[in-house]
């Protein structure tokens, strides 16, 4: 595609393609997903776009529960309010692949590591001093999950916006244009790029929805979308589909939201509540 950047002046607001710069895509490949037993965002498409007035992170809110640790089989149940896009000190990082490590969930990892000393203004220093911690306090051989997750960063550094992808086998920066968490995705935001009626964030919505459907993820991948505007001195400002409040440190929380019913569960087999609930006696 043409010109590197979007120009917007309001992301939420539908504007023509004639006032906006086409953006470039730029695909990061992922490997074969594998997630950990149990609760999962194996389905995740994760997507950042670097525009005029800041940096957009979105991604599904759909997290799936399978009943065992094969995920080619129907999920037991899910639900769409899952959050996926954490503050990373002064950065924002999005998440696909396993929700959690071990007994800890993502926000509750995230949130500890913040709190430690380190501080550095490199987007890529923080992230490689995150997997450091990481490194540490999960090692990959105690937990294989952590092989199945994917990482789109973004933030200002030095008043330049930057955005990075990371999966098992590869890091990708971008001082422009976009990145989505899957390859498979690319055609899809071409087709909706070239319709002039669409916002960015509109764009990007409906690229998420074509590629759950068009790749028969549509148990997988789902949900309101949420977005980020990450603005040029790192604020950072909820657009849409805020589920921060959703974040919980441990599977025992979240399984009490469940029963409690603050979250809503759609179940996909039979007596799946039942067998949701014996899972978790196990």
């Amino acid at each position: 595609m043409r010109n590197p950047t979007c120009k917007l002046a309001n992301p939420l607001k539908i504007m023509p393609h004639s006032t906006l710069t086409i953006m470039k895509i730029h695909i990061l490949s992922v490997f074969i997903i594998i997630s950990c037993k149990g609760f999962s965002q194996q389905g995740t498409l994760l997507i950042s776009a670097i525009t005029e007035h800041g940096i957009i992170m979105a991604a599904d809110s759909r997290g799936c529960i399978y009943g065992t640790g094969d995920h080619a089989t129907l999920p037991l149940a899910y639900y769409d309010s899952a959050c996926k896009i954490f503050q990373l000190k002064q950065f924002i990082i999005s998440i696909g692949g396993a929700s959690g490590i071990g007994q800890k969930y993502y926000s509750e990892i995230i949130n500890s590591f913040n709190k430690i000393e380190f501080q550095d203004t490199s987007l890529i220093n923080t992230f490689r001093a995150f997997l450091n911690y990481m490194d540490k306090h999960y090692p990959v051989a105690l937990f294989p999950e952590r092989k199945s997750n994917k990482f789109l960063l973004g933030g200002y550094v030095n008043g330049i916006p930057q955005i990075m992808a990371i999966d098992s086998s590869r890091e990708l920066i971008r001082f422009e244009g976009t990145l989505t968490s899957d390859s498979a995705s690319h055609r899809y935001f071409e087709t909706n790029n070239a319709k002039p009626q669409l916002s960015i964030v509109d764009l990007i919505e409906q690229t998420i929805y074509d590629y759950a459907k068009g790749e028969k993820k549509e148990y997988l991948v789902g949900g309101p979308i949420s977005f980020v505007l990450i603005k040029s001195n790192n604020e950072i400002v909820w657009l849409k589909n805020n589920f921060s409040q959703n974040n919980y440190r441990e599977p025992t929380e979240f399984y009490k939201a469940v029963e409690q019913g603050r979250i809503q569960m759609h179940y996909l087999v039979p007596d799946g509540k039942k067998k949701l609930f014996m899972q978790v006696e196990q």
